[in-house]
This record gives C-alpha cells, sequence and structure tokens, in this order.
C-alpha cells in the first residue's frame, strides 16, 4: 500500500514536470517555422538584427530562478498537504495515525509560511537592489 502510494506521488511529479519541460520546449524552440528566408534577408538588409538570447542582467535571471524555486515548494506543499490527508482518511480512527497526519499538516502550513515569508522578502530586496543605480527591470514578470 505504502510503495503504491510513493509510486503515484513520483509518477505525478514526473509527468508534471515532463509536460511542463515539453511546452517550454516547444514555446522557445530556435527551430521555430519562420515566415520565410526571404524576410528574414530584408529584415536583416535594412538594418534589424536579432536580440541576443542571454543579453540579460543578472538580477533578471536569479529572479526568474527564484520565482520557479519557489513554485517548486509550493508544488511539494500541495503533495504534502495531499499525503497527510490521504494519511488522516486511512487512519481508520487510530489516533495515533491521525495525530501523526495532523503534525505532518501543522508542518507543512509553517513550511508554506516560511516560504511565503522568504518570497515576500526576496521581491522586497530585489525592488530595493533594482531601484539603486540599475535601469528599472520587470523582476517579476
Amino acid at each position: 500500500m505504502k510503495k503504491t502510494v510513493v509510486l503515484s506521488l513520483f509518477l505525478i511529479v514526473f509527468n508534471l514536470l515532463l509536460v511542463s519541460s515539453i511546452s517550454f520546449a516547444q514555446s522557445e524552440s530556435a527551430n521555430a517555422p519562420s515566415l520565410g528566408g526571404n524576410l528574414q534577408d530584408v529584415a536583416t538588409g535594412v538594418g534589424y538584427t536579432q536580440p541576443e538570447q542571454y543579453d540579460q542582467p543578472f538580477g533578471l535571471v536569479v529572479a526568474r530562478a527564484l520565482r520557479a524555486f519557489f513554485g517548486m515548494l509550493g508544488i511539494i506543499f500541495l503533495i504534502i498537504m495531499l499525503y497527510a490527508g490521504f494519511r488522516w482518511m486511512t487512519a481508520g480512527g487510530k489516533q495515533d495515525q491521525i495525530d501523526e497526519a495532523k503534525k505532518w499538516i501543522i508542518n507543512a502550513v509553517i513550511g508554506l509560511a516560511i516560504c511565503t515569508l522568504s518570497y515576500a522578502i526576496t521581491v522586497y530586496v530585489g525592488s530595493i537592489v533594482g531601484e539603486v543605480g540599475t535601469p528599472h527591470y520587470q523582476y517579476y514578470d
């Protein structure tokens, strides 16, 4: 029973990560179909150039990485809450299992509160640092 639950959770997380990576790969593909070679030649001839892919400020890269990290923490919170709820519902009235499930839920909520506060602090510090001596970039788009 325990192996089935762990395997199911693993497959759900794996599929979520796989689907999201495939969708990002599709949307940001370098081999996306173009409107034709002639259009690219005309644009190059009049002086338009392709923007640099990696010409982004360091703060923007860090902000996007932190946003992805905190998003993954939210997914982990959801998985822990589902697991604790499952444990509570299948406890069969055994008080020690119910207490353990309650501890899981309380710890998950405390963890979510800590992550939310750290995200808020990160946004606040990023807005202060972003306004001091650098152009205004939208860090959290």
